[in-house]
């Protein structure tokens, strides 16, 4: 019997799925990994894989219909980080169908050491899952490769940025209602992720 190593969420985001989020999730991706020390050409190629999946998800995953969430994890295991780009849209297409988006995946493919897609098993939604290998330093222990660059959060720090980047322009909301539930049905969905395993 095969055992999962243990892994470690050092980075995690919910925000509306429009091209004004792309840019914020790639910096602060990048902040956790500069605290992993993990080597600069490395960070970059994990930037693009991660700027890839997250256009997307933008581009593809909601077509006409408003905007929902992306979801965007990344996890250490050993000296491996695994980055999970997810949405709850309209489930996988045909990259025929959607220009654009079979070039994508074939980038994701050639920077990843390994690249899953897959549709959500109940309802709607697509998870990419990357795997970087051998990125970090020989790892101590956990605590020690975190720093202070990975701050605990709570829900309610993922409701409050939610409703930030939808009040800063990320998505088309009239009021505070409409912007509180959406939050949480992003915030839903991440924790449908965690508990079908997901997050890796």
């Amino acid at each position: 019997m095969c055992r999962r190593s243990a892994s470690l969420l050092v980075y995690e985001a919910i925000v509306p799925a429009v091209p004004l989020s792309v840019g914020p999730i790639r910096r602060e991706l990048d902040d956790a990994l500069i605290a992993l020390e993990v080597a600069s050409e490395r960070r970059a190629d994990i930037a693009l894989a991660v700027t890839e999946a997250a256009t997307n998800v933008v581009l593809h995953a909601y077509g006409c219909l408003v905007s929902g969430p992306l979801y965007v994890a990344a996890t250490l295991s050993g000296r491996s980080v695994a980055v999970t780009v997810s949405d709850c849209g309209r489930g996988m297409r045909d990259a025929t169908d959607e220009p654009g988006l079979g070039a994508g995946i074939s980038l994701m493919g050639r920077i990843a050491d390994a690249l899953r897609i897959a549709a959500e098993p109940i309802g709607p939604g697509t998870r990419v899952w990357m795997l970087f290998r051998h990125v970090t330093p020989q790892p101590g222990p956990l605590g020690e490769l975190l720093h202070d660059g990975v701050p605990a959060r709570c829900d309610a720090d993922v409701l409050q940025d939610y409703v930030e980047a939808l009040r800063t322009g990320g998505a088309p909301c009239d009021d505070a209602f409409a912007m509180l539930d959406e939050a949480r049905r992003a915030l839903e969905h991440a924790k449908r992720l965690r508990r079908r395993g997901w997050v890796q």
